[in-house]
């Protein structure tokens, strides 16, 4: 969308992305590059969320700000579509370790609304993740409110969920 061209530019050409959707009432859902780009990326998804409500943001649970990006979208009413992510970043912005991004993309997921109109939409190569934590609960992870699942299978084999 040019973000590394001119952050200008690619507002612009998010925006008609976003105006064109809204003419179908669909749905945009804005991908998580590396940690030098989310600040840039939120902010633009701020301002299309500002101009249509059905636009929604990957968070990578890898990222030690993950926590605080997560309170604020859903507080702004956004959808976070949550993973774990695939960069290698530096340990002072990142958890090292697959024990540590596991832990965090469960603590994350829990803090996702779950019910009524929301959903959890998760994206991981990992089976586990999407498994209940509660044993009172019969939905997975991925699952929509509804109980039923909505994992499928991506080109590179990991599950993917979402709303």
């Amino acid at each position: 969308m040019g973000l590394e061209i001119d952050r200008d530019l690619c507002r612009n050409n998010v925006m008609r992305v976003v105006e064109a959707v809204e003419t179908v009432n669909g749905f945009v859902r804005f991908d998580m590059e590396d940690h030098t780009k989310t600040d840039a990326t939120l902010d633009i998804w701020r301002a299309a969320h500002d101009r249509y409500a059905q636009v929604g943001v990957v968070i990578q649970s890898a990222l030690r700000r993950s926590s605080a990006d997560v309170d604020a979208i859903t507080a702004a009413g956004g959808r976070v579509r949550l993973c774990k992510g695939a960069y290698d970043e530096p340990s002072g912005v990142a958890y090292r370790t697959k024990q540590a991004v596991d832990a965090n993309y469960a603590r994350l997921m829990e803090r996702l609304p779950a019910g009524g109109r929301a959903c959890r939409p998760s994206a991981t190569h990992d089976p586990q993740a999407h498994r209940p934590r509660h044993p009172r609960s019969s939905r997975g992870r991925g699952s929509r409110a509804t109980g039923s699942s909505s994992r499928c299978s991506t080109a590179s084999g990991g599950t993917s969920s979402g709303c």
